[in-house]
């Protein structure tokens, strides 16, 4: 999975690492991450019951996220395979990149 290699990538470079997800994750989710060595500083996730679509989701988390201190002038790239949360999250974010164009590339 080259997508994982690469977030793997990052975060040996001291790179913050976050897997922001529309799913409500469950074992079987963090057993995947697990499995392919994906270790990330943290996890942001669906809460059960939460009925937004998920850029709007993954929007409001991430901007909550990215108004701390530690976070506002830093570099903030994400993949998404959405073409809905892409676009949701552009203005937010330094690049917003289909994770199916890198995989063709890697």
């Amino acid at each position: 999975m080259p997508l994982a290699q690469q977030i793997n990538k990052r975060a040996k470079a001291g790179d913050f690492t976050i897997v922001c997800t529309a799913r409500i994750m469950t074992f079987a989710d963090f057993e995947f991450l697990m499995n392919e060595g994906i270790n990330p500083n943290m996890i942001l996730s669906r809460k059960d019951g939460d009925m937004r679509p998920d850029g709007e989701m993954k929007l409001a988390k991430l901007k909550s996220l990215f108004n701390l201190k530690q976070f506002r002038d830093k570099n903030k790239i994400m993949f998404d395979d959405a073409a809905s949360v892409r676009s949701t999250l552009r203005g937010l974010l330094d690049a917003v990149i289909d994770p199916l164009k890198i995989n063709g590339r890697i």
